[in-house]
């Protein structure tokens, strides 16, 4: 329980520091995250689905609005809607893995690359 505390107070000092707090995602699999250190994520699938124009264009504007700078993507789904967006708005894209294996370092990696995106 100590370790969890620890890497609470380790990601909370690192969000505290962020110029921007929203980040976009391929899917939303950060929900709990985003809400826990008070972040907005902003999900590229619309209602599970790939994203239509439309949708796509909401967001490019966004991230270009917010200086957004990098997109999540899992490694299960398929990256062509966030390479697209990527693109577009001359970001990087992240794999992050919200199930591997080890918990508390991945945690501890997801924290250090979405807090490094926010700068």
């Amino acid at each position: 329980m100590q370790k969890l505390q620890s890497l609470d107070a380790e990601l909370n000092q690192s969000f505290s520091n962020a110029h921007r707090k929203i980040f976009v995602v391929h899917h939303p699999a950060w929900t709990y995250f985003a809400r826990d250190y008070n972040l907005d994520q902003v999900p590229l699938m619309e209602n599970e689905k790939e994203p239509g124009p439309k949708y796509l264009g909401e967001v490019i504007d966004l991230a270009r609005k917010n200086n957004i700078t990098a997109i999540f993507v899992e490694p299960e789904f398929n990256p062509k809607a966030a390479e697209v967006i990527a693109k577009e708005m001359n970001a990087s894209i992240i794999d992050l893995d919200p199930l591997a294996e080890n918990y508390l370092e991945n945690m501890r990696h997801a924290g250090k690359k979405i807090a490094e995106s926010l700068v």
